[in-house]
């Protein structure tokens, strides 16, 4: 006989892109309300609150890289700058009124599961408790002087991802902050950067994705930029011609016009990397790919000394492919130079290198040196390298597993190096614990699709959970190897898997060897087909104790996502300062209540 019913409790760590549509989610399609999120930065955001730098823009289009149930017809031009994402963002959160579930300033510390009460423990420390403003990137001795505090819930949804705090190069002089002029990291960018930089001697350390969209900034301003460069990438046209007035109007005013175009362009537009990243090496749209890239470098720069240092001796897509429009260009400017020595350290006055190509793989300790002064310096020099990179934080599974070491397979316990993971949304001996769009879950053409997919496979688990009354719900092991199988036989023989190159795609086994296991090489229709109906036979389950049983949660009719999809998300063209609202610092117990 049931003597008690048991109301759902759901946290989510995170409110990025993922967190906002998993709290959505979870309340319009399942009806579950007592949502805890918790998320370190001030507000919604994610990647596109915490990164600034001028110029920063995605290199997916702003009509795929938007939500299905939130299309915009405002968008100024296919790859809009961050602000005009972040206010997107932002709309979208509070159209759906999401931030009642959200706390803010809130740095989870570790996530931690409990066997005897089936349920998951997160820590925090809250960061509206300092004196100070809350640091962006906060490190354990900016926290130690706050109480480690906690929730309980029985399904975790961790939709943050493992790309960890601005790293700083391993160059002498660095980390030690020799340089006494003023210099700062591309991700903690300074509200007066480009300002400062006006006129100035400028040396910008690293030439990947950051460092494509900021020279062209920095050209501009600088009276004379240096761009310390090691490893070139194929850099692409990216065609950013803005939407007319006109354009836009047609979309207002017809919703069926606007998801149309979306459509055709996803599908297009996922044609189009498909082939290249996952088709034949050497297929003809492999070649011809590689041809505009290297059409594009020709074009634009004239100096065959700079081709060939900017022109990479790896295929196509081995590492990530840059676009855009103004990059060489901008580095044939005569107040840019683009210095191809290997640095050597990093002074008071600026850097010093050696005359030797910084490709080289050996080091030549006779190469002559040469100090360069400088004004400011730049490091465009991505994340930290962390001990992993699934996640920023513990997650503490069954009997004491670490969620990082068993995503990275690092247990000595059977199994093949690599990062694991169930369907891309799960793992073994993680139970009632969702990281949707993780490990070998993303389509690289088509993220946002394959986030809305993940979260709604991820959905069909808890309910199935609830429905058949069950304390917990996990993958097995031998599901998960199954699945790593699958996903590693699409990758094999794939451009993106080729190359002797170093990229943030790959993981690197303990005898030195590589797999690819961050993307999907099936195409996103298969993705989507895959998880469309959860196979049973590959869970393991725990019954909740008889007296007990789940509250069937009620979804709202008509949900606000059935009135989104009848319509059509506009988004004013509000700055990111215009579209904050004030940090949220009621109590946990607050939030259950609303």
């Amino acid at each position: 006989m049931v003597t008690d019913t048991k109301q759902p409790r759901v946290g989510i760590v995170g409110a990025g892109l993922s967190g906002i549509c998993s709290s959505l989610f979870l309340r319009e399609k399942l009806g579950i309300t007592n949502i805890i999120g918790v998320e370190r930065h001030a507000d919604f955001g994610g990647t596109w609150y915490e990164n600034n730098y001028p110029g920063l823009a995605c290199d997916v289009p702003a009509h795929i890289y938007s939500f299905s149930f939130a299309m915009n017809p405002d968008w100024s031009c296919p790859y809009p700058p961050r602000d005009e994402l972040l206010a997107y963002i932002h709309s979208v959160a509070h159209r759906f009124s999401l931030q009642k579930h959200f706390r803010f300033l809130v740095k989870t510390t570790r996530c931690v599961w409990s066997d005897e009460n089936n349920s998951w423990t997160v820590y925090y420390k809250d960061m509206s408790k300092l004196s100070g403003e809350a640091p962006l990137f906060p490190s354990d001795k900016d926290l130690e002087v706050l109480e480690e505090e906690s929730f309980e819930c029985d399904f975790l949804f961790n939709t943050t991802k493992g790309s960890g705090n601005p790293g700083l190069p391993l160059i002498p002089g660095v980390l030690e902050g020799k340089f006494k002029g003023r210099w700062w990291h591309s991700m903690l960018w300074p509200s007066d950067g480009l300002d400062y930089c006006q006129d100035k001697r400028v040396a910008l350390i690293g030439c990947a994705a950051a460092a494509v969209q900021l020279v062209p900034q920095l050209q501009r301003c600088s009276g004379h930029l240096t761009v310390f460069h090691r490893t070139p990438n194929h850099v692409m046209r990216r065609y950013n011609t803005p939407y007319t007035d006109e354009q836009k109007q047609v979309w207002k005013k017809d919703p069926l016009a606007l998801r149309a175009f979306k459509t055709a362009f996803q599908r297009d537009f996922s044609k189009g990397w498909q082939e290249t990243a996952f088709g034949e090496v050497d297929g003809d749209v492999a070649k011809r790919s590689l041809e505009e890239a290297r059409r594009n470098l020709e074009d634009n720069v004239d100096d065959p000394q700079m081709r060939e240092w900017l022109w990479p001796d790896f295929p196509l897509w081995c590492r990530r492919v840059c676009f855009h429009d103004d990059f060489y260009p901008a580095l044939a400017k005569p107040n840019v130079t683009l210095m191809q020595d290997r640095i050597v350290e990093v002074n008071e006055h600026g850097v010093v290198t050696a005359r030797q190509n910084a490709r080289d793989k050996v080091i030549d300790p006779t190469a002559p040196h040469t100090p360069h002064s400088f004004d400011v310096i730049i490091y465009a020099t991505g994340w930290a390298a962390p001990g992993n990179k699934v996640q920023p934080f513990p997650v503490i599974g069954v009997n004491g597993l670490e969620y990082a070491k068993r995503a990275l397979n690092l247990y000595p316990a059977g199994g093949k190096f690599g990062v694991q993971s169930y369907m891309g949304q799960m793992l073994d001996g993680f139970p009632n614990y969702f990281a949707p769009a993780g490990p070998t879950g993303l389509a690289l053409s088509a993220l946002i699709v394959a986030m809305e997919t993940g979260i709604s496979y991820c959905l069909k688990v808890l309910k199935y959970a609830i429905d058949h009354n069950l304390a917990s719900i996990g993958p097995t092991y031998d599901a998960t190897q199954r699945w790593i199988e699958i996903a590693d036989g699409r990758m094999k023989g794939k451009p993106y898997a080729q190359g002797d190159c170093s990229g943030y795609h790959k993981t690197y086994r303990s005898d030195g060897t590589w797999t690819n296991r961050v993307h999907f090489a099936g195409t996103t229709h298969e993705l989507i087909q895959l998880l469309e109906y959860p196979v049973w036979s590959d869970f393991t389950t725990k019954p909740l104790d008889p007296p007990v049983q789940w509250r069937q949660p009620t979804p709202p009719v008509p949900s606000m996502l059935d009135e989104a999809f009848q319509g059509v998300h506009v988004v004013s063209a509000r700055t990111d300062s215009q579209n904050g609202h004030p940090a949220d610092h009621s109590s946990i117990a607050e939030i259950r209540t609303r």
